[in-house]
């Protein structure tokens, strides 16, 4: 996957907007991304998968949103099954399937877990690797992070 061939087109209001040629018709656009990955989403099936910044494609489009890198973790979304996370690699490791999800990292204080919420909104908590957490020590590290930030 070469990415010397991507066009960059400037828009009236300033926004730039960059588009790739791979393989033969496929048309991309890129978005701006995080921890040297960037969003890519294919023109005719508006669906989007990773790139790095040398060209390799990580993840084939196949998601219907997807959201920023934290903690090692992307949020992604297919319609009609959920939400999952992908790594750094591109590698879905969280399967979709959960209606809602926060981002790993928006716990404060909690970088290795998240919570997510099952079809009959229960919610619980997940590691990386997607297996059920235990509570107390999710809240365990949201107390030591606290009490390491803690001024007195």
């Amino acid at each position: 996957d070469d990415i010397s061939n991507v066009i960059t087109v400037d828009f009236v209001n300033g926004d730039r907007f960059k588009w790739l040629k791979l393989n033969g018709d496929d048309y991309y656009t890129i978005d701006v991304g995080t921890a040297g990955l960037y969003k890519i989403t294919d023109s005719r099936t508006k669906k989007m998968g990773f790139m790095k910044s040398g060209g390799k494609i990580l993840a084939q489009p196949k998601y219907d949103e997807i959201g920023q890198f934290r903690n090692g973790m992307c949020r992604v979304w297919i319609l009609e099954k959920g939400y999952g996370f992908v790594n750094a690699s591109g590698t879905l490791v969280v399967p979709c399937k959960y209606p809602h999800v926060l981002d790993f990292g928006s716990i404060d204080g909690v970088k290795n877990y998240t919570q997510v919420w099952d079809n009959w909104g229960q919610p619980y908590y997940i590691d990386k690797n997607g297996k059920i957490a235990d509570p107390d020590k999710v809240l365990r590290e949201v107390y030591d992070s606290q009490r390491q930030n803690s001024w007195y």
